[in-house]
């Protein structure tokens, strides 16, 4: 059995300290966890790396630390916003997309990296690597 989890079970700690994503991996995958969901929402709070123009080097060393410790990422979670929400200003609207493009481009550098975007009116499927759309949900490897 392959054990599954989502890289945010340390995100956050009660003390207001947060775990990086490498080293949560390392930290997880010694517990036995094997296949991770990426959450980017999570990433994308202050103080990240994903906020800033070195996002880029920021997935790939997530990346490396994953092929390093023999996990994958079995899907992604998009950046998300209340895209609906009527009350947004464009400014802001222009801001959460920029994030959600952002997310789909780390997608994009790693192969088999699937984000869903939706928001609470729900959303499609995407899949870099086979390029779908799909309602729902997304599968990831199809």
């Amino acid at each position: 059995m392959r054990l599954a989890t989502s890289t945010n079970l340390l995100y956050l700690r009660p003390d207001g300290t947060r775990f990086d994503l490498p080293k949560t991996l390392e930290m997880v995958s010694a517990a036995g966890f094997r296949i991770f969901d990426l959450n980017f929402y999570d990433w994308s709070l202050p103080g990240t790396e994903f906020l800033t123009d070195r996002w880029e080097w920021w997935i790939d060393d997530v990346a490396e630390c994953a092929a390093r410790l023999g996990v994958t990422f079995g899907q992604c979670h998009a950046y998300f916003y209340p895209f609906l929400d009527e009350t947004l200003s464009e400014e802001k609207k222009a801001y959460h997309k920029r994030l959600q493009q952002r997310s789909f481009d780390c997608c994009r550098r790693r192969p088999y990296l699937c984000a869903p975007p939706g928001d609470q009116m729900g959303g499609r499927g995407y899949c870099q690597k086979f390029h779908c759309r799909q309602p729902g949900t997304l599968c990831a490897y199809h």
